[in-house]
């Protein structure tokens, strides 16, 4: 990633600039063409494959399938934001598929990668962690907020969105 790629996005603001380029060292960035699908729902996030991706450029658009076929948007993702960020540290099944809506430009970051800058950046990886765990925290309420609202107008199609459609 180039250097001084992160010094203008919120999400790096609390970070020292030695740890913004020790990161801008070991993020990748990848340009895709509109269409490429990052993650698909439903395989298995690998410790060898998964990553988590920060959009620099474009937009990128998150979708879960229903039963009966239908796909749903969950989010849109924009430039400065992370997506993927479950299977940097799971071995879970991807809850969403994430696809370029046109041409995009990201840079990831492998859990291999980030495991071995635990090991030798332990305090920005601390500091990466509790930034990842803000951002969950952040989509948490984003999806609670739309499923309150949605019961509060008496529709029930945002939790099925967001549920996937599932009885259980």
């Amino acid at each position: 990633m180039r250097e001084g790629t992160l010094q203008g996005l919120a999400l790096f603001e609390g970070f020292p600039e030695s740890e913004r380029r020790v990161l801008e060292a070991v993020f990748v960035e990848q340009r895709a063409p509109r269409g490429h699908i990052f993650i698909r729902e439903g395989e298995l996030a690998r410790a060898s494959t998964s990553a988590v991706y920060l959009v620099l450029e474009g937009e990128v658009i998150v979708t879960r399938s229903h039963k009966d076929g239908s796909l749903a948007t969950t989010a849109f993702v924009r430039p400065g934001e992370l997506f993927g960020i479950i299977g940097l540290a799971t071995d879970m099944p991807r809850a969403a598929t994430c696809m370029a809506l046109g041409d995009v430009n990201v840079a990831s970051l492998a859990r291999p990668t980030f495991q071995h800058l635990r090991s030798q950046h332990t305090r920005l990886a601390a500091r990466f962690e509790l930034m990842l765990a803000r951002q969950v925290v952040r989509d948490l309420r984003g999806l609670t907020g739309g499923i309150v609202d949605a019961f509060r107008r008496g529709h029930t199609a945002a939790f099925e969105t967001i549920h996937g459609g599932d009885d259980d």
